[in-house]
């Protein structure tokens, strides 16, 4: 009984843990997205990048920084493109 609730447990804290980052799980139990792989803790590194990178964003009430908002935004969204392209390559390396 008690390995039960410790895997219930586990699978709860996990949930909350993913969903605080903004990320969905639909189905969270072993072998349905538990435990984590290289590939779903390089998004849950990611995600955090992002949140912090937004933290330092200048506020949008701020005119004056709204050039500086709009150059980050658009580095950004670069970046996240490289590195998108740069996991599709390795997917299809893969295959």
């Amino acid at each position: 009984m008690s390995a039960v609730l410790s895997c219930q447990l586990f699978t709860c804290l996990c949930v909350v843990f993913l969903t605080s980052v903004d990320l969905e799980v639909h189905v969270v139990a072993e072998g349905h997205g538990l435990p984590a792989g290289l590939a779903e803790v390089e998004m849950i590194e990611r995600a955090r990048a992002k949140r912090a990178w937004e933290v330092g964003l200048p506020e949008l009430q701020d005119t004056q920084q709204m050039d500086k908002r709009r150059r980050m935004m658009e580095q950004q969204e670069l970046t996240e493109w490289a590195t998108r392209e740069q996991e599709i390559e390795k997917y299809v390396s893969l295959h």
